[in-house]
């Protein structure tokens, strides 16, 4: 009969709260069971906890996974963009370079959300550029100053990344270079969004339990053991999550032809919560 019912449950799949559930059923195992166990310090006591349990069945174990996912939009982006000025000395190339930055910084921090903390330097660094063309490769023929900058852009919005870039691009020109922006979720939202996963794939595993019980016609005794994994996914500017950045390229390209503002795409960030719940169980004697 136990053997029936293994292969039986081996062949179901359910799916529930658009998550999918997994179950293992381990028979046959000595454990005690119940909703809230009891301290017990002597092995006397726990075999008649045991026995009060199931008498006349075979105890054994129930493992349900549960899955939930919780979808949102980022409400934070990260914009890394670098200054870079060649020159003919070391000096000339900061010196114009360090004029751009101060613009940009200071058009950006003026933008309203944005403000001085979130617009700030990050690195610099000054190269000496070779004469690749010839066969004396250590010639120096001037020297490369680049000024990284970083804006945090927070209580995020489409017209404020928009914003953001426009303001950046119009300010360093075609000295400016803008990497790949990135996405996330702050603080306060990655909770929320967590505890919303959490009560999905707890949902998930209980509801699956119930009807495996009730199918296989066992009796659930407590919780024996629980764990669970939450991870989330962070889109990136451009890539199949729905985020749409245009090239500082193309966006100077507009700003210069008088077109409107850069389009911009707010994508979605996924959080899973995966969770592994183990019930004690009582298989009645046939």
């Amino acid at each position: 009969m136990a053997s029936d019912r293994s292969q039986m449950f081996a062949a179901t799949v359910v799916a529930l709260l658009a998550v999918t559930s997994t179950v293992h059923i381990a028979f046959g195992q000595d454990v005690a069971c119940s909703p809230t166990p009891p301290t017990i310090s002597d092995g006397q006591s726990q075999s008649r906890y045991s026995k009060s349990f199931c008498p006349n069945g075979t105890k054994g174990t129930l493992r349900v996974a549960g899955q939930g996912i919780k979808e949102t939009k980022s409400d934070q982006a990260k914009v890394p963009m670098t200054i870079e000025v060649t020159a003919d000395t070391a000096s000339a190339a900061r010196d114009k370079a360090s004029t751009l930055a101060n613009r940009v910084l200071g058009n950006l921090s003026a933008i309203n959300g944005i403000g001085s903390e979130n617009a700030q330097t990050s690195s610099v660094s000054v190269n000496p550029k070779y004469d690749t063309r010839s066969s004396n490769t250590n010639t120096i023929v001037g020297y490369t100053y680049s000024h990284q900058l970083t804006v945090n852009v927070k209580n995020l919005t489409s017209d404020l990344l928009s914003e953001v870039l426009d303001i950046a691009v119009a300010s360093g020109g075609n000295q400016l270079q803008i990497q790949q922006v990135s996405f996330s979720l702050s603080d306060a939202l990655t909770a929320e969004v967590m505890v919303a996963a959490r009560k999905l794939s707890v949902a998930s595993a209980k509801a699956a339990a119930q009807i495996y019980t009730s199918e296989l016609g066992v009796t659930v005794g407590g919780i024996s053991s629980v764990t669970s994994t939450t991870a989330s996914s962070a889109p990136q500017g451009g890539n199949s999550n729905g985020n749409s950045l245009k090239t500082a390229a193309y966006t100077l390209a507009s700003t210069e032809s008088g077109s409107s503002s850069t389009p911009i795409s707010i994508g979605q960030q996924t959080v899973t919560d995966s969770i592994d719940v183990e019930y004690f169980i009582c298989t009645p004697s046939a």
